[in-house]
């Protein structure tokens, strides 16, 4: 049994029948055209909320370029926010790609985007010391101290230390000039990435018929961008726009950009506005992964997919057919998105795991309760109170389209019909006193509550879903 849905199978081959669950063909195939039609340097922002599915389409995003014949660098922010500064890590990437492209014969470019890369970061180093030091001293001495100790330096060895500074003045030329060939032999490495792809894509489609199409910039995705260290994130976003973004390259940030924003205004210490207009320097283009629009039967078969993924089961076989039948119809009624979905079915993943086989159990109320956790917890808490009044659940549970004869039971009606043995099963006091069943039920999805979230919030905040979708 899982808490979280593993990631699907086989990305790589891009947008199939079998994978593309939410629809997100179209809008790829569109992103698709854009990249390939810009001509200038492209830096674009695809935003979207925590649980959206990013990761997800941009692996399938990729596997769609690579078969148009795109040369594609996916890069993990998060997996390599242990790098102090983003720009050796990106170029180590980068260097990467070339060298399994390209080979690393001398004077080849992958060889010469190799040893301006060295100089590019020696030019950087003057910055990155910064950290070095607060580093080597466990963070005890801050900026200002750095300065400071600078200017003691000055006052210390007078003349020397203006001869340093001077020499320091000179060499910034050079540095620059060395920034400079980085980019241009970023670019030149860029277009021979690019042209190896489509010849090899040519040669592909030798029998076929030859169409001339448009080449592909290199393009390089970054995706957990809003993960990974707050320092790491602001030093990808602007090594990218003051380095890397050249001609025939695109860069895609993948992220959430409220939390970059977020990222912004503590680090520089600017109100929300400011930081919004801070970022917007930083990409060309904002693009909203769209929100998945659930066509009918699209909310069983994820349900369905989420049961099988997950491995649920529960002491009763019975109780899973019933449990599906249940939340789906309550999933259609309320119009639920996936990402609703996957908490709702993550809460009946503890219910499964921690209700033993004697445990008093009824699917419906069971169910009923973890939507109204998810989508009404005021209304739940009343539930939990036996508070509940029988006009508020019919009006939660659809009552109009669906018979719930636990729920009108519990409330003060007659007992459902059909449920003799059920009945019989349940303890004594229970059975005198219904009104305590629903509160016996809530106990069930309330046993692995930490502090004021459930251990299902606190597992999905860390882990992520990559299966989920856009509210």
């Amino acid at each position: 049994m899982r808490l979280t849905p593993p990631e699907p199978k086989n990305l790589e081959e891009g947008f199939t029948p079998e994978n593309d669950l939410f629809g997100y063909r179209l809008f790829a195939e569109r992103l698709t055209n854009l990249v390939q039609n810009i001509e200038e340097p492209l830096v674009i922002a695809l935003d979207g909320p925590w649980g959206s599915g990013k990761s997800v389409f941009v692996k399938q995003w990729a596997g769609l370029l690579r078969g148009r014949g795109a040369h594609v660098i996916q890069f993990d922010a998060f997996g390599n926010d242990h790098f102090e500064d983003a720009f050796l890590a990106l170029s180590a990437e980068i260097y990467a790609a070339a060298k399994q492209t390209l080979g690393e014969d001398a004077g080849s470019p992958t060889s010469r985007f190799f040893q301006v890369a060295q100089r590019g970061a020696t030019a950087l180093l003057p910055i990155l010391g910064q950290g070095v030091i607060r580093a080597a001293t466990a963070g005890a001495m801050n900026l200002d101290d750095i300065g400071k100790v600078g200017e003691a330096a000055v006052k210390a060895f007078g003349d020397e230390a203006a001869k340093a500074v001077g020499e320091r003045l000179r060499k910034a030329s050079a540095e620059r000039a060395d920034l400079e060939d980085f980019r241009r032999v970023l670019a030149e490495l860029a277009g021979k990435l690019a042209s190896n792809k489509a010849e090899e894509n040519q040669t592909n489609k030798a029998d076929e018929e030859q169409t001339e199409e448009k080449p592909f910039p290199l393009i390089v995705i970054i995706d957990e961008l809003d993960r990974c260290r707050p320092p790491f994130a602001l030093s990808i976003i602007e090594r990218v726009k003051h380095m890397f973004s050249v001609e025939r390259v695109c860069f895609v940030f993948v992220t959430h950009l409220p939390q970059l924003e977020q990222i912004v205004q503590g680090t520089y210490g600017i109100d929300a506005d400011q930081a919004h207009t801070y970022l917007e320097k930083f990409y060309h283009l904002r693009v909203m992964l769209p929100e998945t629009k659930l066509r009918g039967g699209q909310r069983a078969r994820y349900v369905s997919h989420l049961w099988d993924a997950l491995g649920i089961t529960f002491p009763d076989d019975s109780d899973d057919l019933a449990i599906k039948v249940f939340l789906t119809q309550l999933a259609e009624a309320h119009a639920l998105s996936l990402r609703q979905l996957e908490r709702i079915i993550t809460n009946l993943v503890l219910v499964s795991a921690s209700v033993g086989p004697r445990a008093v159990f009824i699917p419906e109320l069971v169910v009923g309760l973890c939507v109204m956790r998810q989508l009404n917890p005021a209304m739940y808490e009343k539930a939990r109170k036996k508070e509940l009044t029988s006009p508020e659940v019919r009006d939660f549970l659809r009552g109009d389209k669906f018979d719930w004869p636990w729920w009108s039971w519990t409330l003060g009606g007659n007992s459902p019909d059909g449920e003799a043995e059920t009945l019989r099963s349940l303890p004594e006091d229970l059975r005198r006193n219904p009104q305590d069943i629903i509160p016996r039920m809530a106990e069930h999805i309330d046993a692995l509550v930490h502090g004021e979230k459930s251990l299902q919030e606190l597992v999905l905040e860390n882990a992520g879903t990559p299966w989920a979708s856009s509210q």
